[in-house]
């Protein structure tokens, strides 16, 4: 059986913590969050997803593989998602590459993740406009592989006052998931938000979570 939508789901999150307790052990207090390491948590990510693929239950049986850092182009071929009439986005065409891509073990590509460090709306947003545009175009929709997209991302907030860490990402969380609706409103495209549990800092009255949103094509009538 392939990896699911919900192991994707929970190994980003399980890998997101791994990034930040590996770091925090390297550097004896330090979170992803305080040093430009995003390529941690995109390696601990592709960890925790490796794990899911070879789970002791699934014995020698090879369900697919993943790799970092593929061309946008590339992912397109390799979908063989038809080519609609007219021009292609320039976002199929460049060289932007993919933080991390799935595949399933006829070697086609099912799911795309982007990642960033910490929640930057105007970064976060771009990159959810990119997997749209690559879950439109190379989705089933159009005879491609390309089954969803996700963003992994992480809030991070200290106490404030009577307010503490934790009801602060709460509310930021709020706020974010208000952003990506209000980002995808009128848009034909399926998106699920999936928020992280909170995680404390052991000093300095800090917390952090992770979360991920979700993109996904939809089915035509």
């Amino acid at each position: 059986m392939a990896i699911t939508r919900q192991q994707i789901i929970e190994a980003i999150h399980d890998g997101a913590r791994l990034a930040n307790e590996r770091y925090e052990a390297w550097t004896g207090g330090a979170w992803i969050t305080d040093s430009g390491v995003e390529q941690m948590m995109v390696a601990c990510i592709a960890e925790t997803i490796h794990n899911s693929y070879h789970a002791p239950e699934k014995k020698d049986q090879r369900e697919g593989w993943l790799a970092m850092e593929i061309p946008f182009s590339g992912i397109k071929e390799w979908s063989q998602a038809k080519a609609r009439q007219g021009r292609n986005p320039k976002i199929l065409k460049d060289r932007h590459r993919a933080d991390l891509v799935l595949f399933n073990k006829r070697n086609l590509p099912i799911c795309v993740i982007e990642m960033k460090r910490q929640w930057s709306r105007r970064a976060c947003l771009k990159d959810l406009d990119r997997l749209h545009v690559l879950v439109s175009r190379l989705s089933h929709r159009d005879g491609g592989s390309l089954r969803r997209g996700f963003l992994a991302t992480t809030v991070v907030r200290q106490d404030k006052g009577r307010v503490s860490a934790e009801e602060r990402i709460s509310d930021q969380v709020a706020k974010i998931r208000v952003a990506v609706q209000q980002h995808f409103e009128g848009r034909e495209i399926n998106w699920a938000f999936h928020p992280g549990p909170t995680v404390p800092y052991s000093f300095g009255g800090w917390a952090w979570a992770s979360l991920c949103v979700e993109v996904s094509a939809r089915r035509r009538a």
